[in-house]
């Protein structure tokens, strides 16, 4: 969760959140937070809206695993922006044999609309993500 704004709206008071993480992260109806193996290249990731907050729109981040020996690497692979709370990742994204974790973040912006202005922002700005278990394409 992050918060990016000018500094006299924080003032002394203590903090609430203004955007809490997506809930109930499931891909291809299956629960997220379980280790285990897709059964597409182009599955179907699904979340609830957070419980605060009202968000304008979600990034899916396509993270990729992979190990160099005794180094584990991750590297975002892909991303996707919507304003549901569903999304398909697009084909040629995953790959035979990899390990891959979902991140879904919300985000609360005061910024154009991001089907028209998609790397325009502005304070403030809020987010907060999921991200789901290490899952295998076979």
């Amino acid at each position: 969760v992050y918060a990016a704004d000018l500094i006299a709206p924080f003032g002394a008071a203590p903090q609430r959140p203004m955007l809490v993480p997506p809930g109930a992260l499931t891909v291809d109806g299956a629960d997220a937070r379980v280790e285990g193996l897709l059964n597409s290249s182009t599955p179907v990731l699904a979340w609830n809206a957070p419980a605060v907050g009202n968000p304008q729109h979600y990034t899916v981040v396509v993270h990729e695993f992979s190990v160099n020996g005794s180094t584990t690497n991750v590297e975002p692979i892909g991303f996707v922006w919507t304003t549901k709370t569903s999304v398909r990742i697009p084909p040629f994204t995953l790959t035979s044999n990899r390990h891959y974790a979902f991140e879904v973040i919300a985000y609360n912006k005061s910024r154009p609309d991001i089907g028209q202005h998609p790397y325009r922002t502005a304070f403030p700005e809020y987010g907060a993500g999921t991200l789901s278990a290490l899952l295998t394409l076979p």
